[in-house]
């Protein structure tokens, strides 16, 4: 297993920090990088002692990747639902189940608080911090689609022993279960891991270009990716007024082009690692006004920790194979068109069996798509001008928009 700088070398950092958790020598730091916008990790070679502990835990390293083409990971029920509470569903992403069942679960002291990211203004980056209200919670409701040193909150809570709820992408909860094995107290504090699904995840610099496009100035004071309605709006506000763009508009037009590398390669749609799964009811709900939520519990402790903190969440039970329905696109990108980009990686050699397993054949359209997004990665790499790269992507989108139709 080479050493995580090769991993930061590459440009396949994610920046969550677990890797510095776990460095006995305390030779990492993770610092937001203002002009790549994102959070990179970077190592002292007079502090490293070449144990490689930060190797075994990194989710960008290949041999950590949970490679699974065949299904969605384990599950034990599906559910659909949504917050009781109008207002904490109105302002969320996918129906507040997420929200009210962590205010709950706080206020029930089942838990103590909860891992939670947001995102702030003032630099412009997400950012990750442990919730112990309501207030805390409610300030995290949305989507934030960028990844965080997540793992920096983590550093004093083996002090505290305080119980929390871990919130994350697939990669920080791949990340997590690989620092529990490491550090076993760490089982103790994190009682419950709630996966959201992914698609992948931009870099600030996407949100950066859609204000240039927009014409939207610096001085931001909100930014709000999702909520006020499903599937909600881009909503940022700044001194002289406020922008919205719809969520199909500006998610189009961000597009792949400024996502991390290892979002190409990662096969991991739902979150197949944690104890429960959250992503929206797409194509479940006929003509949805205000979001839904998709529920999989993949474990009895994930089952269990529904029917303590729920009681008062509107929700019902589905057939599993509904979840393939809702997900259709996200598991084709994930799960299908990945054997394009994987042929055309370095990955590519710890691949080969599974691809014959899978036996999928790519379409015309998966070739096309992924050469775009080739394209595109290469041409803002070359640190293309803004304008161009948006407008490319609007066009894609109405195009798109009038062939749906």
């Amino acid at each position: 297993m080479d050493s995580v700088k090769v991993v930061i070398k590459d440009g396949n950092c994610l920046g969550c920090g677990a890797c510095k958790v776990v460095c006995p020598s305390d030779a990492i730091n993770v610092a937001f990088e203002h002009r790549a916008g994102k959070y990179v990790a970077s190592i002292n070679e007079e502090l490293c002692s070449d144990c490689r502990l930060c190797n075994s835990v990194c989710p960008s390293e290949p041999e950590n990747i949970n490679y699974n083409f065949i299904n969605n990971g384990p599950i034990k029920k599906v559910f659909m639902g949504c917050a009781s509470n109008n207002q904490i569903r109105h302002d969320s992403s996918s129906g507040g189940w997420i929200t009210q069942m962590l205010i709950n679960a706080i206020e029930a002291k089942i838990i103590d608080g909860a891992v939670v990211t947001k995102m702030s203004t003032n630099p412009i980056q997400p950012v990750s911090y442990i919730a112990y209200s309501r207030d805390d919670l409610i300030a995290a409701s949305g989507s934030c689609y960028c990844t965080s040193n997540i793992f920096d909150c983590l550093h004093g809570i083996l002090k505290d022993n305080k119980k929390l709820a871990f919130v994350g992408l697939p990669c920080q909860i791949l990340a997590l279960k690989k620092c529990q094995k490491l550090i076993p107290e760490l089982n103790d504090r994190i009682s419950i891991t709630i996966g959201l699904f992914c698609g992948g995840s931009s870099s600030i610099r996407g949100l950066r270009d859609i204000f240039k496009f927009y014409k939207i100035p610096d001085d931001v004071c909100l930014i709000k990716y999702r909520g006020s309605g499903w599937p909600g709006n881009l909503f940022v506000k700044h001194e002289n007024g406020c922008k919205s763009v719809s969520y199909p508009e500006y998610s189009a037009m961000m597009r792949r082009g400024y996502f991390y590398n290892r979002c190409f390669i990662c096969p991991d749609a739902t979150n197949e690692l944690a104890d429960i799964s959250f992503g929206d009811a797409w194509n479940l709900v006929d003509e949805p006004v205000e979001g839904t939520s998709l529920i999989i519990c993949r474990n009895d402790m994930g089952t269990d920790f529904i029917n303590l903190t729920s009681d008062d969440i509107l929700k019902e039970i589905i057939d599993d194979s509904l979840l393939r329905k809702s997900q259709s696109n996200l598991l084709h990108f994930k799960k299908k068109s990945i054997i394009f980009r994987l042929r055309y990686s370095k990955l590519y050699r710890f691949l080969i069996n599974e691809e014959k397993k899978n036996g999928y054949q790519l379409t015309f359209m998966d070739i096309l798509n992924n050469l775009y997004d080739a394209i595109q990665i290469y041409l803002i790499n070359q640190n293309v001008p803004a304008f161009p790269i948006m407008l490319s992507n609007r066009i894609r989108y109405v195009i798109a928009k009038k062939l749906i139709k």
